[in-house]
């Protein structure tokens, strides 16, 4: 696990296609993003177009020390560097911190040609619930774990596979190890059902839906 620092904004409302990528490759139908990207074109507008990457190579970078032109060192530096059909992307540079992911090279080629200039990739990890400022924020998005812990500020973020309420407990374990989660309140959003609540319990006093 790996701390971060910084603080971003909630990514503004605008239109969005999703693409979810996995260490195996991608699990989206290009069919279904063909068809998707096709149907936003159509509609015409000069407005944005929001790509949500989810994927565990995600890096938050804060604005003064990012550079597009190294982007994809930031993920080799943390050992989840880009696969063979992968290129770096990234979220709007001028915000105060910057999510850089690994997506699948040919679904990035195909919204490009399609949007040139309108396209804009962001990241869960990028998400600012409204939580105390001792916390820890947990959004589950398929099998994939949004992990975000504040303490006056945001001190870790990480996306780690999670396929069931054992992997959610062991990564539990693990953060408790380094934080003193009984004094933090636990936010929870996304995929998460009961089980995931229930583990939570045992760590935190407080759980608020985030």
């Amino acid at each position: 696990m790996k701390r971060a620092t910084g603080r971003t904004d909630s990514p503004q409302a605008q239109n969005r296609v999703s693409i979810q990528l996995t260490l195996g490759g991608h699990s989206f139908s290009a069919e279904s993003l063909r068809a998707a990207a096709e149907k936003l074109a159509q509609a015409g507008g000069k407005a944005p177009v929001g790509v949500e990457v989810l994927t565990e190579k995600t890096q938050l970078v804060p604005r003064e020390e990012f550079a597009a032109e190294t982007a994809g060192a930031y993920l080799r530096v943390a050992g989840t560097g880009c696969g063979a059909h992968e290129i770096p992307v990234w979220s709007d540079p001028a915000r105060p911190v910057v999510a850089v992911m690994a997506a699948d090279a040919e679904a990035v080629g195909m919204l490009r040609e399609k949007f040139g200039g309108r396209l804009r990739f962001v990241s869960p990890l990028l998400s600012e619930p409204a939580l105390p400022p001792r916390a820890a924020w947990f959004s589950l998005r398929g099998e994939l774990l949004y992990i975000k812990v504040y303490d006056e500020g945001l001190q870790f973020a990480e996306v780690v596979p999670c396929t069931g309420g054992e992997d959610f407990r062991f990564l539990l374990e693990r953060l408790s190890a380094a934080f003193p989660l009984a004094d933090f309140a636990a936010g929870i959003s996304g995929d998460a059902g009961t089980e995931p609540v229930k583990a939570l319990k045992g760590y935190f006093k407080k759980i608020v839906c985030a």
